[in-house]
């Protein structure tokens, strides 16, 4: 009996390896699933263009072309917004339509697109893929909208928000606003599976961190309080670690109505960053 329960415990640890380690590889092959989950984007959509809006195609730098929409307000716009939107969304998405509709009814024009692979969009999503695809986005506001980028806002919600901070490094904007941001990717992993090496085996990183310091732009930092999905900390590290002219708004609608979950005050806070510097009516956090 003893020699048996002495076998028995030396196979337990065993197990438990092997057990460990078939989780590990499965994570590491369902990243791609897990990082960008381009499948969801697909289903509940509704195509209907709302009032003001404009269906168009950009064309990516490497020859693809991606589904992409306009929504513009009554009357001249404030600003026009390019809108990078989360993991899981669509342009089609009620979230996102409801978004655009909000920006619209603020009186700001704005275009939002579809990454690689998301709803009709050919190929396969990536970190270089996904800032391709936002770039040709704001080579679209430049070229057919006018807009060049000292003059375009870009909103990066969730995932969209490491694919805006790329993008803000290459094409300095007006604004830059990081909605239910996180530090990188890594660093939210980290935070869900604390038990395995993520910070060593991700492929996808999206440094947002790290790439605060070649930001010239001002930025806008959004950040449910009760985020279920991107915990508030995340933010308050990006906003601490910012070398430009630097708001923080707090809003408690969750992260995925992040900055419109209270689009009265994200309307007044975005009006105030925009408007020229002697009237603004509040501060901001400095370097």
């Amino acid at each position: 009996m003893r020699a048996e329960i002495r076998q028995r415990l030396l196979i337990a640890p065993g197990v438990v390896a092997l057990l460990y380690v078939v989780v590990v590889i499965a994570l590491v092959v369902q990243e791609q699933d897990l990082v960008y989950a381009a499948r969801w984007s697909r289903s509940g959509t509704d195509t209907t263009l709302a009032p003001g809006w404009r269906r168009i195609a950009l064309l990516t730098s490497d020859g693809l072309r991606l589904d992409a929409v306009v929504a513009a307000p009554v009357g001249p716009p404030r600003a026009t917004v390019l809108y990078l939107h989360g993991n899981a969304a669509s342009i089609w998405s009620g979230q996102v339509r409801a978004k655009l509709i909000g920006y619209q009814q603020l009186g700001y024009r704005v275009l939002a697109l579809d990454y690689r692979g998301y709803g009709s969009n050919q190929g396969a999503p990536s970190e270089r893929g996904l800032i391709a695809d936002a770039c040709a986005g704001a080579h679209y506001t430049e070229d057919s909208l006018g807009v060049p980028p000292a003059a375009l806002v870009i909103h990066g919600m969730s995932l969209g928000s490491g694919v805006a901070a790329a993008v803000a490094i290459q094409r300095p904007p007006r604004l830059l606003i990081l909605d239910g941001a996180y530090t990188s990717l890594p660093d939210v992993a980290a935070e869900a599976y604390p038990w395995i090496p993520v910070r060593l085996l991700m492929r996808n990183r999206f440094p947002t961190l790290a790439r605060l310091d070649s930001i010239r732009s001002p930025i806008l930092i959004v950040h449910a309080v009760n985020d279920e999905v991107i915990p508030f900390h995340f933010g308050e590290r990006l906003a601490a670690a910012t070398r430009t002219p630097t708001w923080f708004l707090s809003t408690e609608g969750g992260h995925v109505a992040g900055a419109f979950g209270d689009p009265q005050r994200f309307g007044w806070e975005l009006d105030g960053i925009l408007t020229p510097p002697a009237q603004r009516s509040w501060g901001w956090w400095g370097p």
